[in-house]
């Protein structure tokens, strides 16, 4: 697959949503609040130039109906195909974006106000499943509900046009709860029927790393400082990084320290 490259600058920034609307233009906005965007890999090339890593202040989900999408948050690379959605909250550090020439996809905004009243109102949600969604960002889903999300997406884009209905906001609204909704009941009906619901020790532990990572790489420069964290050695904790990830704990650590540092500059 040939994979395109956003282009990279050499300063770090935040991106917000009107940032998010100046790069993208997309047509179906509500508010600034609720951002709609069908995404090609040709539109990928004409965008304003990118710069990694980033925090975007929203919160987005990302699905793929055709191509590839290769993405990298936290310092963990995914690569999704299509039937493939991508869940991605605020807190995220996007260190990489890269899509393939045939690439299409939607992405799916919504500002962190909107979304933390649908949070308030699904309260049922189980403290399991809102755990594995941080740990686990990516998942397949089949192609009827994946159909069926699209269609919710099509509808709320046409909602989204009808700036001159008296009842737009509510039916956007309606559209954008009962996306969420589906997309969660996908994912809890998933992990109940699943036989493999816990992750194994080695994989837990190289998530923690990598949420200690996130918060800790100003202050903590050694391998050991992690392993003493998660009461391991620094060898084991290395070799487990690399065997699940690919990569040491200290070519992340090194990478993480590189990219704070252009944060601070």
């Amino acid at each position: 697959v040939y994979t395109i490259y956003i282009s990279f600058m050499d300063e770090i920034e935040k991106v917000g949503l009107d940032d998010y609307i100046n790069r993208f233009t997309p047509k179906e906005i509500y508010n600034n609040q609720i951002i709609v965007t069908e995404v090609t890999g040709e539109d990928v090339v004409n965008l304003k130039p990118a710069t990694f890593p980033f925090r975007f202040e929203a919160v987005s989900v990302t699905l793929v109906c055709k191509g590839e999408l290769r993405i990298t948050m936290d310092y963990i690379p995914y690569t999704l195909q299509s039937n493939m959605v991508l869940e991605r909250a605020n807190i995220h550090l996007i260190n990489n974006v890269q899509v393939s020439h045939d690439f299409i996809g939607y992405n799916i905004v919504l500002s962190n106000n909107i979304f933390k009243s649908m949070a308030e109102e699904l309260t049922s949600i189980p403290k399991d499943y809102a755990i594995s969604k941080r740990n686990n960002p990516v998942q397949k889903i089949d192609n009827k509900d994946f159909q069926m999300l699209l269609g919710i997406i099509g509808r709320l884009r046409e909602n989204m046009r009808r700036n001159e209905h008296f009842f737009q906001k509510a039916m956007i609204m309606n559209e954008v709860r009962n996306f969420v909704m589906e997309l969660f009941d996908i994912g809890m009906q998933k992990m109940k029927s699943s036989s493999t619901i816990n992750i194994s020790y080695i994989e837990e532990l190289a998530l923690r790393f990598m949420k200690l990572l996130v918060t800790k790489c100003r202050e903590w420069y050694e391998v050991s400082d992690y392993s003493t964290e998660r009461c391991v050695t620094p060898v084991y904790l290395s070799r487990t990084i690399k065997s699940i990830i690919g990569k040491t704990a200290l070519e992340f650590i090194h990478e993480a320290r590189i990219s704070e540092a252009k944060i601070r500059l």
